[in-house]
């Protein structure tokens, strides 16, 4: 048998996540449905295999935290110009492993810049019902968005729907990209 205890969670952290925790007794998860800032609610499912229902909590949090981030980092990168661009500064560990290379924290940089330039106009919006989580040393975020971008200058114009695979350190009480991945799924 089965007993299922719903507590709700109001995390204190800057992002003002709540969640909701459901706990079978028996069971070796725990699902609860985050609300993340800007994007809505997301179920995220957090592994209890040997740990306690607090640990468990813990793990929930962190990996809604991560969720946040990877939200947030999308919104700065939709800045206008090379607003975005500058706010990518605040993203990224010393060395990256950036769409199956190498990069060092300048050359993502330098990437970003470039993009940004060819494409002053961006705006990506992440599909809360595609993200998944999980996080031990590191988490890893997945998800799918849906992405706009032109250049008035030049009248390019680009629209479609990509995926994003994001490896994130665990840096005091926020997150740095070790490895940022994803491909396009379609363009409009």
């Amino acid at each position: 048998m089965t007993h299922t205890a719903t507590t709700p969670l109001a995390f204190a952290f800057a992002l003002g996540l709540a969640a909701t925790f459901t706990a079978p007794a028996l069971a070796d998860i725990v699902r609860f449905n985050a609300e993340i800032p800007n994007l809505g609610t997301v179920e995220l499912t957090v592994n209890t295999d040997d740990v306690s229902p607090d640990a468990a909590r813990m793990a929930g949090q962190r990996e809604a935290r991560a969720v946040g981030f990877a939200v947030r980092m999308l919104q700065d990168w939709s800045r206008p110009g090379t607003a975005g661009a500058r706010a990518m500064s605040a993203y990224y560990d010393d060395a990256v492993s950036f769409y199956g290379s190498r990069y060092s924290y300048g050359q993502v940089l330098d990437d970003r810049y470039a993009f940004a330039s060819r494409w002053p106009l961006r705006d990506y919006r992440v599909d809360p019902t595609t993200v998944q989580v999980r996080c031990d040393t590191t988490c890893r975020v997945l998800a799918q968005y849906d992405f706009t971008a032109s250049n008035p200058a030049t009248g390019a114009f680009s629209a479609g729907r990509s995926t994003l695979a994001l490896t994130l350190r665990p840096t005091g009480g926020d997150f740095v990209i070790v490895s940022e991945d994803g491909r396009v799924l379609s363009r409009d």
